[in-house]
Order: structure tokens, then C-alpha cells, then sequence
């Protein structure tokens, strides 16, 4: 049965362009799309004749989340990035290793050339992009060739033996790196005005080309003039797409929040890598302070951010941010980075339009509602407790107890203990783990409501084994690298939950930090001895 809710949701959609996410139930997204109007786009879902495949698609609906971008282009490459991150149950097209074309610069050579690519790697090149458009990247190689006389040729042209000319050194195509080994400088020149020109740094190059065109239609010269106008509609259009990617590799969250007479909205938009991977967000009663939100909001996220995070945010909350010397806080006033938080604070904005009230009612459930309920534990997992063995080739085993208080690191508990059970010189992961229970059930006071192992069924029995020699119950699963399976005591198949399962997201949070803590441990360790 459909969501009645979600004519109402709908409704109150931004028609702005961009991207709409559709969520199951237990919150894991299935399909991701793009519109030039986000509003108008997901209606036509519910208005027309439907496949069989679209039918069961709108059937799995519980919620809707919009992503409002730019323009159309960077709603094309948002949503590649989205389908390529998330891999979405409904989304068919995406989902492979092909993306948006990108103009590779071969910067590395002594004479560079200029490559369209699907791929980008970490060869020396200079690469710009992704584009959504092949035709107009073609386009716009064409025009590149017209404006700079650089090579396209495949051969290897080095700085001192001559090779082959082509017939484009004859036409005045290219200036000739392959003969004239003396235009080093010159050639180098037109490489750096060209990557200007990718860089979008090219109001000169362009105004000069107008100038052309009213010079060549003044002399009558129409045929020239056209090309010159052509030229520039093409230049114009390809700058005009924006990259949904950032300068460096750093981690950015852009943070907005938004307020009405009966709600605060707070929202972060999340890049790695480069990439946008995800928006969030969190409603309050506009009963409690907006301050008092705010300063919830962050410490709820900014935390657990990684070391030198950019955290991109309104001059008017820096302050709140002053209590984290982990990351930088960057307020901008100009700039890609302004633009990109002035779009995250109108999904803010937006998110508040009508959304509010159907949020607020129909919340999600939280990812320990979800373990609680798809693992059928016998109480809520308000305590975690995470168990990770490591050793350096079967010495120096040590073992890690990370707590997990409401899906938040709770790092006062965290212990580690030196592993004494095993001394053979090999390790036995097994048996450590059974340690691990042993002394972390004689040493907390605090009782967990979910012990989490690292491990498969083996591990998990060890666990299970200490915990009946404690005479003590307590719900306890095991969590495998390889294929993300959970072991359960009552089950003799491992269960498999979804890839991006809120609640799995969260025990892969517990294993990993359990992992590092443990890691860091057995090195310190080692270097002590």
C-alpha cells in the first residue's frame, strides 16, 4: 500500500532543480533521481501508467528527501555520484564504474595534449571536470584546438629527438612540437593559457573573441563572425556547468539551519573525497532556543568528524564551533564554498516548507530501533560494547573494549588489555576473544545491552562461552569482515542486512573504532619493547 502521507509530501516539494531521494522504511535509500523540477518530476510517479517495476518502487516509499542544486547540470552529476555511492536497489543505469567525462591535460609530458576521459587517475595529469555532456565536451575540444595550436597526437614527443610530423603542422593546427624542439617555452605558454581557460579564468580570452566577431561582421566578414559567435555560446555553456566536487581531498561538511514559528531545521552536506555522499538533517520544537539547538545539533555531528574536517558554516554559529580544535571553520563570503553553503541553507529553508509537520510525526526509525527490531534483540542496544583482538604475526596480542552509549562514543570506557591466555607465538584469535569477555564482564560495572564481537561464528561462541561461565545473559553478536554477516546465537545462517542499513552502518562504526583502538595499542606497544 502507498504512503498516504505522501500527496501531502509532495505537495510541498521544492520546484527547483535537483535531486530526490527515496527511502524504504527502515531508511535505506532505493532509488535516487534527478529533475530540472524536483516537484513536478516525482508527481508523475503517482499520475501516470506505471510499469511493474515502478509500481513496486512506489510501494516502497516512506519518505522522500530533496537535494536542490544549482542548475540541471550539476543536479546530472549529483545524482551520478549519489547512485555510484549508494548503489540504490531501483536505480539501473550508474551504478557501474563509468561516469561523466572529464578533459585530461597530460601536464606530465614535456608537450602536453589534451585527452577526453571517463576516468581519472592519479597519473600527474591535469584533469577538469566531470562533464555532463559528451557532445559538448567534443565540442569544446574542437574549440580548444581552434583557440590553442596543441598537439592531439598519441605519439611520445620528447625534448630532443625529432618525430613524425602530421598534416596539422602544415594547416597551422599545431605549432609543431615534433619538428621545432626550440618552442619549449612558447608551447608551455599555450598549455598554461589553455588550463586558465579550463579553470573558468578566461573573461579576457572571451571578451576577445567578441571583439572578433564585431570586428569581422563590421568588415563584413560573416562567415568568421558566426564561427567566432558559435565559438562563444559553446564556451559560455560549458562554463556554466558546476562541479558537485571540491579542491582537495579534505572531508567538508556545509552546515545550515532554518527556523520557523514552530520548528528549528538544522541540515549538513557531507563530501569526501572530493564528492558529495550525503545530506542529513534534524528537526527541534522552536520551543527550545535556537542556540540551544544549534549547539545540539553540532555536538552531535562535529565530534566524531576526522582530523583537519572543513566545516564550511554561517558567520553567525563559529562560535559554537570554537570548542573544536579538530577541524576548521570556515565562514566565506565569495566563492564556490559561499555558493555551495547558500544551497545547503535553502535545503534548510525548503525542508521546513510543509515537511515539517509529516517529519516530525513520521520519524524515521533511530538505527537502534532498527538492530532492536531486524535482529530481534531481547532490549533496545542503548549500551554497545565493541571486542577487537590484534597482534603483530601472532605477538604481542591485545585486545580492545570500545563503549557505545545511545550510537555515540562513549571513550572514557574504552579499555585495552594485554593478552596472556596465548603465549604459543601464534595467534588464536578465538581464545583471546574469550579472554576479551572474561575480563571486560570482572571489570565493568556499566552492563552492555549488546555485546558486539569482531569476528564469525567462531569468535562468537568464545564470547557466548565466557558469558555462561559469568552465569550471565546478554544479547551478543558477531560481525565478519568479509561480507558484512552478522552471527547470532539463535540463528544458524548469518543474517545479512542492507548495505546502507542505518543499523549496520552503526555496528561498522562500533567494529572499526573497536579495530583502531586496539590497533594503536599493539603499536605503542611495540614500540615499548
Amino acid at each position: 500500500m502507498v504512503n498516504p502521507n505522501l500527496k501531502s509530501i509532495i505537495r510541498d516539494l521544492p520546484v527547483s532543480p535537483g535531486v530526490y531521494q527515496y527511502f524504504d522504511e527502515s531508511g535505506v535509500i532505493i532509488y535516487v533521481g534527478k529533475a530540472k523540477n524536483i516537484r513536478k518530476r516525482v508527481s508523475s510517479y503517482f499520475r501516470s501508467r506505471l510499469d511493474l517495476k515502478t509500481t513496486h518502487l512506489i510501494h516502497r516509499i516512506h519518505h522522500i528527501e530533496p537535494i536542490i542544486t544549482k542548475n540541471e547540470h550539476e543536479a546530472l552529476l549529483l545524482e551520478n555520484q549519489l547512485i555510484k555511492h549508494y548503489q540504490p536497489h531501483f536505480n539501473i543505469l550508474l551504478k557501474d564504474d563509468k561516469t561523466y567525462p572529464y578533459i585530461k591535460v597530460t601536464t606530465q609530458e614535456p608537450f602536453p595534449r589534451i585527452i577526453i576521459t571517463r576516468h581519472k587517475s592519479n597519473d600527474g595529469a591535469t584533469y577538469f571536470g566531470p562533464y555532463t555532456s559528451v557532445g559538448s565536451i567534443r565540442k569544446l575540444n574542437h574549440v580548444i584546438g581552434n583557440l590553442f595550436p596543441i598537439r592531439d597526437c598519441k605519439q611520445p614527443i620528447d625534448r630532443v629527438k625529432h618525430q613524425p610530423k602530421c598534416i596539422k603542422l602544415d594547416i597551422g593546427k599545431c605549432i609543431g612540437p615534433c619538428i621545432y624542439k626550440n618552442i619549449y617555452d612558447e608551447y608551455r605558454t599555450l598549455i598554461n593559457q589553455c588550463i586558465l581557460f579550463l579553470e573558468g579564468k578566461s573573461d579576457d580570452l572571451i571578451q576577445k573573441m567578441r571583439d572578433d566577431m564585431m570586428a569581422f561582421s563590421a568588415q563584413q566578414a560573416y562567415e568568421k563572425a558566426a564561427k567566432c559567435r558559435d565559438h562563444i555560446h559553446q564556451l559560455e555553456a560549458i562554463q556554466s556547468q558546476q562541479m558537485v566536487e571540491l579542491d582537495t581531498h579534505f572531508p567538508h561538511f556545509f552546515i545550515g539551519f532554518s527556523s520557523n514559528d514552530h520548528y528549528h531545521y538544522g541540515i549538513f552536506q557531507q563530501y569526501v573525497r572530493k564528492r558529495f555522499v550525503a545530506q542529513h538533517g534534524k528537526y527541534a520544537s522552536a520551543t527550545m532556543a535556537l542556540s540551544a539547538f544549534v549547539d545540539e545539533f553540532l555536538s552531535g555531528i562535529v565530534p566524531d568528524m576526522p582530523n583537519k574536517t572543513r566545516v564550511i558554516i554561517h558567520s553567525d554559529y563559529e562560535l559554537a564551533l570554537a570548542t573544536y580544535p579538530h577541524i576548521q571553520v570556515l565562514s566565506p563570503t565569495k566563492g564556490y564554498l559561499y555558493e555551495r553553503l547558500l544551497i545547503t541553507e535553502l535545503n534548510a529553508q525548503k525542508s521546513l516548507i510543509g515537511l515539517s509537520k509529516h517529519y516530525i510525526t513520521n520519524q524515521l526509525p533511530s538505527p537502534l530501533q532498527l538492530l532492536h527490531h531486524d535482529l530481534t534483540l531481547s532490549q533496545m542496544p542503548h549500551i554497545i560494547f565493541g571486542c577487537d583482538i590484534s597482534h603483530y604475526y601472532g605477538t604481542n596480542i591485545v585486545s580492545s573494549v570500545v563503549v557505545f552509549i545511545d550510537g555515540k562514543p562513549a571513550k572514557s570506557y574504552y579499555r585495552h588489555f594485554n593478552i596472556t591466555s596465548v603465549t604459543s607465538g601464534k595467534s588464536d584469535d578465538v581464545k583471546s576473544m574469550k579472554e576479551t569477555v572474561h575480563r571486560l564482564l570482572d571489570h565493568y560495572d556499566l552492563s552492555p545491552d549488546l555485546l558486539l564481537i569482531d569476528g564469525g561464528k567462531g569468535q562468537l561462541n568464545a564470547a557466548l562461552s565466557a558469558l555462561n561461565a559469568h552465569n550471565r545473559w546478554i544479547d551478543c553478536i558477531g560481525l565478519a569482515k568479509k561480507n558484512e554477516d552478522i552471527y547470532t546465537p539463535y540463528a544458524t545462517a548469518p543474517i545479512s542486512l542492507p548495505h546502507h542499513h542505518r543499523g549496520l552502518q552503526l555496528l561498522r562504526f562500533v567494529r572499526d573504532e573497536a579495530h583502531r583502538f586496539a590497533l594503536n595499542f599493539q603499536r605503542k606497544k611495540r614500540r615499548i619493547y
